[in-house]
């Protein structure tokens, strides 16, 4: 029972900070450095990098695809592609993007949302590991070959 709620719960969470991303609440729009060139220029530059990130690893993934943490029925383990140099560049990215936008509005708001998002998905990551063991037996193989 715990760990279905966990795995409706977690992708709900992720969901929700990620959406958050786009609605910035007053209360805590305190800013630690006020716009600076280099950073948003840099901010955009990952920005880019992570969405590109995040569609190659959609496109890789195709009907694959889920937001919870056990793996369809009928998947296949995908080790082409992207996935060929990342285990999770889906949460990579996603990633990559906080931090461009973090980058990019620096304030205390933003670095609550991506430290969030960090936790949430290395706990996710473990969690779909284990469920990754169980269906594939080569995923510890791939395991050991793409490191991260």
């Amino acid at each position: 029972m715990y760990i279905k709620i966990v795995e409706i719960f977690l992708p709900l969470v992720q969901f929700i900070l990620v959406f958050l991303h786009f609605y910035n609440f007053n209360i805590f729009k305190v800013l630690i450095i006020i716009d600076n060139f280099y950073l948003n220029l840099i901010g955009n530059i990952l920005l880019i990098f992570g969405i590109l990130i995040l569609l190659k690893s959609i496109y890789d993934l195709g009907l694959n695809i889920s937001p919870f943490i056990k793996p369809r029925s009928n998947s296949n383990l995908i080790k082409k592609g992207i996935y060929s140099k990342l285990r999770h560049p889906m949460y990579f990215s996603l990633l990559i993007v906080s931090f461009s936008i973090f980058l990019k509005n620096i304030s205390l708001y933003y670095f609550v949302i991506l430290t969030a998002l960090n936790f949430v998905l290395k706990i996710k990551i473990k969690l779909e590991e284990k469920y990754l063991l169980k269906r594939f037996k080569t995923y510890q193989k791939y395991r050991e070959e793409v490191k991260y």
